[in-house]
């Protein structure tokens, strides 16, 4: 018993980013669900179920534990994921999805795909890429990270099914009778000391493995919004690591590379500078510090947002502040006359305000189809803009906002 992955005529699933599958694997001949959720008693209840199966059981894969034993296998392909663990760098979507062909056989199947420890967001990039389940099975809240997967399946046309049952014998069954199987025999957890570490890999227990766009917020909004203000705030009020797109572009240029001199061109002309050299910079600053992270500026074109997806997975979710352009353009005027920054005249402004109507709005339209967007009114005063960013995430407003509470300096 599989769930069929694929009409018979094998259309591949189109990914939102149009990246490729990794490998020439026959798609229908890899039938696959996911579990995901908080409620991780009933998950693994409804996995024990699938993978004891009499007959066509599932195997059980997750993708920590394929990279884990990847790394340990060796071989070029590990040597290069050790190093990038190592270093902690970021394990990108197109070298887990290599890593995760090589867990399933081509015509192997069906697998149960679980998200424990690795970056949801590249499990989520990989369900649409990949072409590998259309169906997730959710018990409870996504768990901490899954948002991004839920979303995926939800924006891509697949099912997520919320596993009603509240008792493990129960989600079993619901479960079993969601893919067409035959009721499972009564559940009997295995022992603390066992666990399903056989059924995955003894090398889950490896180096861990980093994370990324899971933890992004992107930051977004037209020059001169506040978003360099509301950054500096979460960082001081609520722990979060601040990059802002702008500020690492403009030390390349202080660096005075070649690669410096052609950004700084493009910044006085107020074009956008290509997504590639961006999410370069943006690889680096992530891999050098931990997370939550906001990144203010970016994505600013499409290349941008499906340039992250491809290299990092799918972002958190976005801030967008918005604010009308008469406002805009009062501060970044006012804030050119101590800035010192190039693009702070009213030539450059008039351009910057362009671009950003032309190629950022629809940015923003475009991610909020896969993830969520909270949109605030940035022209209102910075405390009472904090206030709202801070209930929107989930954190205590601080009491103390006041007294760092200039007018938005910053974009």
């Amino acid at each position: 018993p599989s769930f069929s992955i694929e009409p018979p005529d094998q259309k591949a699933i189109v990914s939102v980013t149009g990246a490729k599958p990794s490998a020439p694997v026959p798609i229908d001949e890899r039938s696959a669900v996911v579990v995901l959720g908080a409620d991780t008693a009933r998950r693994d209840a409804v996995v024990d179920a699938l993978v004891t199966l009499p007959s066509g059981a599932y195997t059980l894969i997750d993708l920590k534990a394929a990279m884990s034993a990847q790394i340990d296998a060796g071989g070029p392909d590990g040597d290069a994921l050790r190093e990038l663990v190592q270093a902690g760098m970021i394990v990108g979507p197109s070298m887990a999805a290599e890593v995760l062909d090589k867990a399933m056989s081509p015509t192997g199947g069906p697998y149960v795909i679980r998200s424990d420890g690795a970056s949801s967001a590249l499990l989520a990039l990989l369900s649409r890429t990949n072409g590998l389940a259309p169906l997730a099975f959710a018990f409870g809240s996504p768990a901490e990270g899954e948002t991004m997967l839920a979303a995926a399946f939800r924006a891509g046309g697949r099912e997520l099914h919320s596993v009603s049952a509240t008792d493990a014998d129960g989600a079993r069954a619901e479960a079993c009778a969601a893919l067409g199987l035959a009721a499972p025999a009564p559940y009997a957890p295995p022992a603390a000391s066992g666990g399903e570490a056989a059924s995955t890999s003894s090398a889950a227990a490896g180096a861990p493995l980093p994370t990324a766009a899971s933890e992004v917020l992107f930051v977004l909004g037209g020059p001169g919004s506040g978003k360099g203000t509301q950054c500096d705030l979460l960082v001081k009020h609520c722990g979060y690591t601040h990059f802002s797109a702008g500020d690492l572009l403009r030390a390349e240029v202080a660096a005075g590379s070649e690669k410096g001199q052609e950004i700084e061109a493009m910044i006085k002309e107020g074009k956008i500078v290509p997504g590639a050299v961006t999410i370069d910079l943006l690889k680096k600053a992530i891999g050098s510090r931990p997370g939550p992270y906001l990144i203010d500026g970016f994505p600013r074109s499409m290349d941008n947002a499906k340039g992250f997806e491809q290299e990092l997975g799918i972002a958190k979710g976005v801030l967008y502040f918005e604010v009308d352009e008469a406002t805009l353009e009062q501060r970044l005027l006012k804030r050119g006359e101590t800035s010192g920054r190039s693009d702070d005249n009213a030539e450059v402004i008039a351009k910057r305000f362009k671009t950003f109507q032309q190629s950022s709005l629809p940015v923003i339209n475009y991610l909020s189809t896969i993830m969520k967007v909270h949109t605030i009114n940035g022209a209102q005063p910075v405390p009472t803009v904090f206030a709202q960013v801070c209930k929107l995430l989930g954190h205590e407003v601080p009491a103390n906002v006041d007294a760092d509470a200039d007018a938005p300096s910053a974009d």
